[in-house]
């Protein structure tokens, strides 16, 4: 599991690459703020504005191009971050020597940051022991658009007989 900054290009991509790589399950949180819309209590694109508007909502309406946020967040370092509507986000980044392989230490360093207000970024726990997720799951080798229908569609039977091994 890993969190990054969409404008932090120096720690996003090694994550991705590594996402893409791990034979497991990965998932990535990435913290990205929208350049045309907010969804802040004063926007009026925010969810509540919309829901509490709804008959405005097919006006066509120009939004104005708004410019890229970036920042880089160097290991160990925090930064404040200004969105487009004056908010603030709090990013730490992970200090280098961090292990991502204690689950314990991972779920209290997000709690720690949580409680402070903070985003903690980085690689933030990994199971390299857990076994990728088609020999969890025993899919096919064989894509699903190359089966055929009475792979896919077993039938009655066999559905009573999943069913069953579940009771």
């Amino acid at each position: 599991m890993a969190r990054s900054f969409s404008g932090d290009k120096d720690q996003l991509i090694p994550l991705i690459k590594a996402g893409i790589s791990h034979e497991g399950f990965a998932l990535i949180d990435v913290l990205s703020p929208c350049v045309t819309f907010n969804n802040t209590a004063t926007s009026t694109k925010s969810y509540s504005y919309v829901r509490d508007h709804m008959g405005s909502t097919s006006i066509a309406d120009f939004v104005p191009e708004k410019s890229e946020i970036t920042a880089s967040v160097a290991p160990g370092e925090n930064k404040y971050i200004e969105m487009h509507d004056g908010s603030m986000i709090h990013l730490t980044s992970l200090a280098a020597g961090w292990d991502p392989k204690d689950r314990l230490s991972a779920i209290n360093a997000i709690h720690n940051a949580n409680k402070k207000g903070e985003v903690l970024t980085g690689l933030l726990y990994v199971d390299a022991a857990q076994p990728e997720v088609h020999k969890l799951l025993n899919t096919s080798d064989t894509p699903l658009n190359a089966l055929k229908q009475d792979v896919l569609m077993p039938g009655a039977e066999a559905l009573e007989a999943i069913n069953a091994s579940f009771r």
